[in-house]
């Protein structure tokens, strides 16, 4: 299973996922958590939320 996390610094999320499943296209992936550099204060929270909604 392939679970990307991906931080950047304003420009998005890029072709990460598109690169990602064409360097692994059998893997299955899941919704990508994109967050911005300066959300460090939400960092737990979010990350938190995200893995609970990536288990079910």
């Amino acid at each position: 299973m392939l679970i990307p996390f991906i931080i950047h610094g304003g420009y998005g999320v890029g072709h990460s996922v598109e690169v990602l499943a064409s360097l692994a296209p059998e893997a299955r992936r899941e919704k990508p958590l994109v967050m911005e550099c300066d959300q460090e204060r939400r960092t737990t929270e979010t990350v938190n939320g995200w893995l609970e909604a990536v288990r079910s």
